[in-house]
């Protein structure tokens, strides 16, 4: 009788050992798979970040090219075609804005990246009213052209900063990534194995 107690129990504490194994290699597969998750969910905002970047410059060289487009015909289409690529880099700009507010750097880039687009859009607006009051000069139009010209040299200098920044971050979480799906892997086939 105490042969079978014995037996008993060495299956109780071989079961219960089996059992905590069994339930500490699931939470330690979920807990690899939830990091899998997180690292490819940040891999695809710093996609989408650099992605709206590249839409706030496309806006503002949008409305560049329809100023330029009304200057040169007097068309006033052009007018609204630049009010639409002002819009667009206005909206990329404050998503942006928005998707970076987690990172302090990109937080202060931002504020730096809404005053520069702010001024090139100023500087596009006040030369396309001049002309429409019909308050201009070729060497007004000429002197102006320079000056928003270094205000997009800055825009562009700014933003390649920020996806430089962001660059960084892909790489870092790239390798992350890596990492956490090699462990993910082996995890999973040590767990059932």
């Amino acid at each position: 009788m105490t042969e079978s107690k014995s037996s008993a129990a060495r299956i109780y504490a071989l079961f219960t050992l089996i059992l905590v194994i069994v339930v500490f290699n699931s939470w330690f597969l979920y807990h690899n798979f939830e990091n899998v998750r997180e690292n490819q969910f940040w891999l695809s905002h710093t996609s989408e970040v650099i992605s709206e970047l590249d839409k706030t410059l496309l806006g503002v060289r949008e409305a560049e090219g329809a100023q330029r487009a009304f200057l040169l015909t007097g068309n006033t289409d052009y007018v609204k075609v630049f009010q639409i690529g002002r819009l667009d880099a206005e909206t990329h700009e404050s998503k942006l804005c928005s998707m970076t507010s987690d990172n302090p750097i990109q937080v202060a880039n931002c504020t730096i990246l809404k005053n520069l687009v702010g001024e090139r859009i100023t500087h596009l607006t006040n030369l396309i009213n001049q002309v429409q009051r019909g308050s201009q000069s070729k060497e007004v139009i000429q002197s102006t052209l320079a000056t928003g010209k270094t205000l997009m040299d800055a825009l562009i200098a700014h933003i390649d900063r920020m996806k430089s920044e962001e660059s960084k971050l892909l790489s870092q979480r790239t390798e992350e990534t890596r990492q956490a799906r090699s462990l993910f892997f082996m995890t999973l086939v040590l767990t059932t194995a």
